[in-house]
């Protein structure tokens, strides 16, 4: 079986300028971290690297990965990554090479490891059918479980809160079907379920200082729990206030400007507001 990972990784950006996929976290620049997780997988046979960034390629390279150049128009919008995708793709099956099934990681989810790939990809291997990453939703645990369990599919992943939360981790589907949709569908796929820290998307600023958070959490046993994340006008930490702002990682129309490390289940118990 021929399993392609494709991560799509320009060398601009628009939220986090100038270059958020070459900034470090950590120690290491944010595509490394997705470049590792997909070499590490058991199950990928073939990481390509999209980008039309020189520095990126070379990274890619050094890794151990593949480096496709693309058009400086897919760097840019309107390109989706589904064209960068196509792009990828026909590329390939020019050269003779049609993977069974193809995994997207972007490099905006740095902490979904080799395992979440192989997990996910185990679910495509069961129903050989497109599959998504959701985010673990505390309050609907059973009920997406149960679902999940039972192998049904997917009405629609997002916007619909009451079942997940699509966090852009990992997407897997038939090469035929990104041709086809021009993009890795979600309406009707197979949830894979990951935690919120493992699922985080680097979209914002705050989103990056979560990461930072994360990242040290992760790497040290140092961390401090329960406290405010950095914010330029105010430090304040929630037993100063009796209040929680509310998480970082929260899927609003306008994210919070600051958060509460609490929002994940491991640290909430370092929170003073919402300890129990």
């Amino acid at each position: 079986m021929e399993v392609l990972a494709l991560i799509p990784a320009k060398g601009t950006s628009t939220r986090i300028p100038p270059g958020k996929n070459m900034k470090p976290l950590a120690g290491k620049p944010l595509v490394q971290w997705t470049i590792e997780a997909a070499l590490g997988s058991s199950i990928v046979t073939r990481t390509v690297v999209s980008t039309e960034d020189g520095n990126i390629a070379i990274l890619a390279a050094s890794l151990g990965a593949e480096q496709r150049m693309r058009p400086t128009a897919l760097a840019k919008d309107p390109a989706e990554v589904g064209d960068v995708a196509c792009h990828v793709l026909r590329e390939l099956e020019a050269e003779g090479y049609v993977p069974d099934c193809v995994v997207m990681l972007l490099p905006t989810s740095p902490f979904r490891t080799e395992e979440h790939i192989d997990e996910a990809l185990m679910v495509w291997v069961d129903t050989k059918h497109h599959v998504v990453s959701v985010c673990d939703e505390p309050k609907l645990n059973d009920k997406l479980r149960r679902w999940y369990q039972s192998a049904r599919l997917v009405e629609t992943v997002v916007p619909r809160r009451d079942y997940a939360l699509l966090n852009g981790a990992i997407w897997i589907a038939m090469p035929c079907d990104v041709f086809r949709y021009r993009k890795f569908p979600s309406d009707g796929a197979y949830p894979y379920v990951m935690d919120r820290q493992s699922g985080l998307d680097i979209d914002w600023p705050e989103d990056w200082a979560a990461a930072e958070y994360i990242a040290k959490e992760r790497t040290s046993e140092t961390a401090v729990k329960g406290q405010w994340l950095d914010e330029p006008s105010t430090k304040r930490r929630a037993s100063e206030t009796g209040e929680c702002a509310g998480p970082v990682f929260e899927y609003t129309a306008q994210h919070h400007p600051r958060g509460c490390i609490c929002w994940t289940d491991r640290l909430m118990a370092g929170c003073p507001v919402h300890a129990a």
